[in-house]
Formats: structure tokens, sequence, C-alpha cells
């Protein structure tokens, strides 16, 4: 199909489900998902994905039924712009619950992945939505742990006494880095978001069993090549940078590697944005619904729900239902 037959417009995508034994029922209790009881426990919600085993599907309008590895093969341009040369949609979206403590991994950065065969890099960052009294984000390291002492503690429980603790509350944000040692603590419900890579290397997981009482795989091996042995220069808590817009507060959650760019927007007004040609805009409503518009098309987005406003679209505006929207917006 030629790029100038399709008028672009804000796309809604099919969530898709994951469970796993650290899962909950927030997907359900948080977003209002009427999701089937053979599904629990609930572990994440991917709103935007471009995997060969989980790309997601348009929901809305004249695209409705075209994958997002459809669109980007068709409308890339279009779709994410000229800022980012990538084939495959670079980026994931998705929400995590997290009852349990998840296992304690690390993803590789570029130049480790090209050492380790059929691996992909990751940068990811958490914004937290809900957390539990006494929830922690396990990221970095303490003190540096040479190669040797990394391999015998890593599958222990002594592995702990080296990895940084912070306690997690609603509003915080948190860049890991590839190479970063972490883990998603119990009681934290969040927004990921993340390069287009399902690469993890376990280090830990606690000593939990399956339902057959077998332990998960551990990557220890693979986990040396890539971990950061050193302690983090920068706390992976993102300090946020206000910017008042009139009635409005943006805050960028600033990060060192300018992979994707991530503001959260605290709204008790419309606002006014635009998609310059150069990228796309993708919109999480983190606790309200919220319509986005321009004088050709409408797209109402319910709370807990993702929208993508495509690069092509132009000038648009989102309004809102109540006053403290909060909208997460991802772009590049």
């Amino acid at each position: 199909m030629k790029q100038e037959i399709r008028k672009m417009y804000p796309l809604l995508f099919e969530p898709i489900y994951r469970k796993a034994l650290w899962g909950g029922d927030k997907l359900c209790t948080r977003l209002n998902r009427n999701l089937p009881a053979t599904l629990i426990p609930y572990s994440e919600s991917w709103e935007i994905s471009d995997r060969d085993d989980a790309t997601s599907i348009v929901e809305n309008g004249d695209l409705k039924g075209a994958t997002l590895r459809e669109l980007m093969h068709n409308y890339r341009l279009l779709l994410i712009g000229n800022k980012c040369c990538e084939k495959r949609f670079p980026i994931m979206i998705r929400f995590v619950d997290a009852k349990r403590r998840l296992s304690l991994q690390v993803h590789p950065n570029k130049v480790s992945a090209i050492n380790l065969l059929g691996s992909e890099p990751k940068d990811e960052l958490w914004y937290i939505i809900a957390a539990e009294h006494s929830a922690q984000i396990y990221a970095g390291l303490k003190e540096r742990i040479n190669s040797e002492n990394f391999i015998k503690e890593c599958g222990s429980p002594e592995i702990d006494r080296y990895i940084e603790v912070t306690n997690s509350a609603p509003g915080d944000a948190y860049y890991i880095s590839a190479g970063t040692m972490h883990a998603i603590g119990a009681g934290n419900f969040l927004l990921e978001i993340c390069q287009n890579s399902n690469t993890t290397f376990r280090v830990n997981d606690w000593g939990r069993v399956d339902q057959q009482g077998n332990p998960r795989q551990l990557h220890l091996e693979e986990a040396k090549k890539c971990a950061k042995m050193t302690p983090e220069i920068k706390a992976p808590k993102i300090l946020k940078k206000m910017i008042q817009e009139g009635h409005n507060q943006r805050y960028a959650l600033e990060n060192a590697k300018g992979i994707f760019n991530v503001d959260e927007l605290r709204l008790v007004r419309p606002w006014s944005d635009r998609t310059n040609g150069q990228s796309c805009h993708i919109l999480t409503s983190i606790n309200k619904p919220m319509k986005v518009s321009n004088h050709e098309s409408s797209t109402d987005v319910a709370a807990g729900r993702s929208c993508l406003i495509p690069a092509a679209y132009g000038a648009y505006q989102i309004d809102i239902q109540e006053e403290d929207t909060i909208i997460i917006k991802t772009y590049f």
C-alpha cells in the first residue's frame, strides 16, 4: 500500500495479556479489565508490542484488525516519523503487576548483546502507579563485585547484601539502564516503557518453584558477560524536572541515554500538543479517561489505556473529564 492513501489517526490496540507466578489481580482491580479467571495470576498487559510472538492489533477506526508490524511495513514514516530508523516498532509499553517479587535479572546493552547470540539490548523505565506499604525496588549494586564472587553469590540469598533497595511510592520513576541488576519488589503496580526486547538473564529467583516443584532456569554465565559489576554512579530513581504549562504541569522524566523520552502530564485543563513528523507520541492515561482529537478525528481513551498518535497526525488536543488527570507521554 502507498503511504498517502491512508489518513493517520490516534490508534488504540488490543491488550496482550501474560501470566506468571508472581502476578496478581490489579489489571482487573486497578484497570477495570474484564479478564477470564483462567489467566489468574495476571502479571502483565502488553499495550504496544511488535514481537514475533506478540504483535499488537489495532482495535479502532479504518485500520482496525491491522497489526503493528503491518503498519510499520506499510506506513513507517507516517507512523513513527523520521527520527527513528528502526524497521520494527522500537519500544514496548506494558503494565506490570508484581504481587510477589520478580526475579533478580539483567539485560544486555548494545555492545554485550553482539557477543550474546540471539539477545537484544534493553533499557527500561518504570513509572510506579500503585505501591503497597513496604513495596520496594531493587536496582544497582551497593558495592563492587568481582566475576568470581558474582557466580558464587548470585544464585544464593547472599546476593541480597549487594543490591541497592529503595522504597517505592506512586509517581516515582526509575530508569534501569542495560547492565543494571534489578528486580521489581512485591506490591508494585507499574507502567514499563522499554526497548523492543525480551532478553532477560535471570540471576536469582529467590528459591521459587513452579507447580511441579521445579525451579526456573538461571542464566549466570550470560549475566556475568553483561552485568555492571560496579555500583551505579547515578541512582536509577529519576529526578523530575517540572515545567509549568499554564494551569497544567509537565514533568520531564530525564534519562541519560535518550533512547526514548518520557513526560508526566498532570492536567487540570485541556492540553494542546503536536507531532512534527519526526516522532509519534504514545499517551498512557494513568488514572482517568481522556479524548484525543484534531479537526478531522477524535478518539476516546479510557483510564488505563494507551493511545498511539502517529507522527503524521500534526496538532492535537487532549480533553479531560476530571482535574488531576495523569498521562504518561512517550516519544523519540
